[in-house]
């Protein structure tokens, strides 16, 4: 995870108090998934069975523990990501990379909009919580070096040659055609028709179109 926008912790290195913050996380997952308006300290305080005097020794703010959980979900996807990437054959064409990738984001962006109300709960906590907002999907940059790795190795001719920096911008880009669609809650969100859009944009994006 992007060290520089981590909520910060207390000093939880006792077991049981290891305990106590794995049951805030949980309720918190749980309201998170549940798409709870207006995520607050009071809400995850009841959830949780915890004061909202105890969630303050575990937080500098009690709703970090709602970008917590946020991040580790984002860091899941992320090594599963790079999974895909370090496993992909090194004879198969860019485009069937970016088809596994936009299939596992696909995939979680559904899965998440089955609750409508769970998307914007969790858009309403990335903006109202996180310090520092344009740094949230600088996560994308550690899928830059796989990536790198995989056009060194692969023998098709169909990956593009890009500077690291230049990759994560792209990247970016990659992540905001995914993600749009569903909070504007557009009929396109999800469907074959959104799919094939971002595919062939990150084929172009990345591929070496000679």
């Amino acid at each position: 995870m992007h060290k520089k926008i981590l909520p910060k912790l207390r000093n939880t290195t006792q077991p049981p108090q290891n305990e106590a913050m794995d049951n805030i996380l949980e309720a918190a997952n749980i309201l998170i998934n549940q798409g709870t308006p207006n995520l607050t300290a009071r809400k995850l305080s009841q959830k949780s069975g915890y004061s909202i005097g105890a969630l303050y020794h575990y937080f500098h703010k009690a709703e970090h523990a709602f970008i917590l959980v946020l991040f580790r979900r984002r860091e899941k996807r992320l090594y599963k990501q790079i999974e895909i990437i370090d496993q992909f054959a090194t004879d198969k064409p860019l485009s069937n990379l970016i088809e596994l990738l936009v299939d596992s984001g696909l995939a979680e962006f559904n899965r998440i909009n089955k609750n409508k109300k769970m998307i914007f709960a969790l858009a309403k906590i990335a903006i109202k919580l996180s310090e520092n907002l344009i740094m949230f999907d600088n996560a994308l940059s550690i899928l830059a070096d796989p990536l790198i790795s995989a056009r060194k190795r692969n023998t098709t001719g169909t990956f593009r040659e890009i500077e690291r920096d230049e990759l994560i911008l792209l990247l970016k880009l990659g992540v905001i055609a995914l993600r749009r669609p569903f909070l504007e809650q557009n009929p396109i969100a999800g469907t074959q028709k959104h799919r094939d859009f971002v595919i062939d944009t990150m084929v172009r994006l990345l591929g070496n179109q000679a």
